[in-house]
């Protein structure tokens, strides 16, 4: 069995939409899970797919979904 990454990065779209109770992230695109070596890795592939990830790396955006302000 070979190993294939060091690190997963699992993202949960923030927007509003996705964030109602009867939302289901699997099938509006608001979920997305990424592999590679480290945090950086991840994050450069889920931006090439158009993920907005949030300095604080608590807070993020899928491709073509409604940002709100962040403080």
């Amino acid at each position: 069995m070979a190993i294939a990454a060091c690190y997963t990065m699992d993202l949960y779209c923030e927007c509003l939409e996705c964030k109602k109770p009867e939302s289901d992230y699997q099938y509006n695109g608001g979920f997305a899970q990424y592999f590679g070596e480290n945090w950086a890795d991840c994050k450069s592939q889920a931006k090439a797919e158009g993920w907005s990830i949030h300095r604080d790396r608590d807070t993020c955006f899928a491709p073509g979904h409604k940002k709100f302000k962040v403080k």
